[in-house]
């Protein structure tokens, strides 16, 4: 196992594989991965703009997800709780509070007046343009120490390991239970 913070980004995989071929030598990388992880996990996390933090002091990280997930266009609530993986119950109840915020909006379906489909408000709108803003300014930041080589492999690996799990998965099936609101 390696001791120090970075004894890893002194050892090259190359180095690792040539000293120990085996098994062993994947599962130690395997604890590294493991490792390294939730320290990735903060330095890549979604945090609120500085600039929007009282705006939004009263707003959810899951309801700014939720706020993000709308951004790319009105749904319908059973589509906003897959999206959110979610049941639609917890998916009801989480846009309840975000049209008492002011940043959703219910309208009927114009094919079919049964369904009701949510949407941004002016003001939801607003503020999903700053933080998506915020997250590329965010991530660029943090990806600034990667060359652009590096940054395509990084992509390439993140894609390979995406597919792979899609590949993994019974087809139609969520990738996990769906969650009630404010459950880890």
């Amino acid at each position: 196992m390696f001791r120090r913070p970075y004894d890893f980004m002194e050892r090259s995989f190359e180095t690792l594989m040539a000293a120990n071929p085996s098994a062993a030598a994947r599962a130690e990388l395997v604890e590294e991965f493991l490792r390294l992880r939730p320290r990735l996990q903060r330095h890549f996390a979604f945090s609120k703009p500085a600039s929007l933090r009282e705006e939004l002091a009263e707003v959810t990280l899951h309801q700014l997800e939720a706020v993000l997930v709308l951004e790319r266009g009105a749904l319908a609530m059973r589509e906003l709780a897959r999206e959110l993986e979610v049941t639609e119950s917890a998916a009801t109840a989480l846009a309840d509070r975000l049209v008492r915020l002011g940043l959703v909006e219910r309208h009927a379906d114009p094919t079919d007046r049964r369904l009701v489909r949510l949407a941004l408000s002016p003001k939801a709108e607003r503020l999903a343009a700053d933080m998506e803003e915020h997250r590329r300014s965010t991530i660029g930041r943090a990806l600034e120490p990667l060359s652009d080589g590096q940054l395509c492999q990084l992509i390439d690996l993140l894609d390979t390991l995406l597919v792979a799990e899609v590949r993994n998965q019974p087809s139609g099936e969520p990738r996990q239970e769906p969650r009630e609101e404010g459950s880890a």
